[in-house]
């Protein structure tokens, strides 16, 4: 059994064969952009910058408070002790553990006069609520049996998604005597029963579980896409329910293909069998034009009123359109268009930004001088 951390509990409870599985770890640009606001939150928390802290964290401090952040544990189902472990880099928990321990690391705790509080930082998707969260509780339960109280405040804070208030609740000492025998029953129970849903989505078995590898023979071989029509139209509610786990299972098949995509394409292009490419190019953005120029240029083709309402803070084709085509022949409008602009154009009023994106392409060749030096891949940063 590949030991859990505090982090893959929530998915070991609900698919124990997980965790008999060979794992395969991966990185996205994701997890890169998650660890970055991760580390600016550390950082304002050991730098004892509260003001820099997230401001759902602000609002949970009180005065005299300690924090401290990343801080490692370990719970021991066999006697139901905890201990700190110091820092663990990277995570690296093994040769620091016992056999029935289970670690993890807090992204924040704050010591309190009345009340320790554990707080753990997610990005912008909704997990389990925090009177509820397994990983939530093994923090807890680990800092109770290690400080000896029976009761103790958790918080997820939503780095990704700032408009979000922290989700705050107290486990009292039944929540935590009960999530321990929960923690005991997993350690030592033989069940390898295998099950999908959304723990699937950052499971490192995924590429050894058996219900996914027969997942995805079927939509290779083309069974998936029979199964959905033959269910379509949705006579029941049944049928309905079926279909929807179906759709939740196929998008995070997609979104794991998706991520795995475009951490390759940022790296180097994929040559695709259309001919195009998939990666990070370069293309410009939209024109922008100087508002003046645009003003001037329009009164002197159609005069001081309509340019008057072409151009109000900034110009745009789409609110020269939305105000020319009434006011000139049918068909002319395209004329009057490329006339305005490309006088604006010619007058060195126009820009396009470069913006630099993953997506299809068709290769270009490009001659480069003996003394030039070889052009350099643009940072790319996936949205996912």
């Amino acid at each position: 059994m590949i030991r859990p951390s505090a982090s893959s509990v929530e998915r070991v409870m609900a698919c124990p064969g997980s965790a008999h599985l060979p794992q395969h770890d991966y990185h996205t640009a994701y997890a890169d952009a998650g660890d970055d606001r991760h580390g600016d939150a550390e950082a304002a928390a050991v730098l004892g910058a509260h003001e820099d802290l997230p401001w759902q964290v602000q609002k949970l401090l009180e005065p005299g408070d300690v924090l401290s952040a990343e801080c490692a544990l370990a719970y021991d189902v066999s006697d139901d002790t905890a201990r700190a472990l110091g820092h663990i880099a990277w995570r690296d928990y093994e040769k620091h553990l016992r056999p029935f321990e289970v670690p993890g690391t807090i992204d924040l705790i704050v010591y309190g006069e009345r009340r320790i509080l554990v707080i753990d930082y997610k990005g912008f998707e909704e997990v389990t609520p925090a009177a509820t969260n397994p990983q939530l509780a093994t923090g807890a339960l680990a800092i109770a049996r290690a400080s000896g109280r029976d009761e103790i405040m958790v918080a997820i804070v939503y780095l990704g998604a700032s408009w979000k208030p922290a989700d705050v609740a107290t486990l009292c000492v039944f929540d935590l005597d009960m999530h321990a025998a929960r923690l005991r029953e997993m350690m030592t129970s033989s069940d390898r029963s295998l099950h999908a849903g959304p723990w699937c989505k950052y499971c490192h078995a995924f590429l050894s579980c058996d219900v996914q590898k027969q997942f995805a023979a079927e939509a290779g071989g083309g069974a998936l896409a029979v199964r959905v029509e033959a269910m379509i139209p949705l006579q029941n509610d049944e049928d309905a329910a079926e279909a929807y786990e179906l759709y939740e299972r196929v998008k995070l098949v997609a979104q794991r293909m998706r991520a795995a995509l475009y951490a390759r394409a940022a790296e180097r292009p994929i040559p695709l069998r259309n001919g195009k490419m998939f990666g990070a190019h370069t293309k410009l953005g939209d024109r922008e034009y100087d508002g003046p120029t645009v003003h001037a240029v329009a009164a002197e083709v159609l005069g001081r009123d309509v340019a008057d309402k072409v151009v109000e803070m900034v110009a745009s084709q789409a609110q020269f359109e939305r105000v020319v085509k009434p006011l000139v022949p049918r068909g002319k409008l395209a004329a009057t268009k490329r006339a305005v602009f490309g006088e604006v154009e010619k007058r060195g009023k126009m820009q396009r930004k470069e913006t630099t994106e993953i997506g299809e392409f068709v290769p270009e060749l490009r001659l480069v001088a003996p003394d030039e030096p070889a052009p350099q891949l643009p940072e790319v940063t996936s949205p996912f």
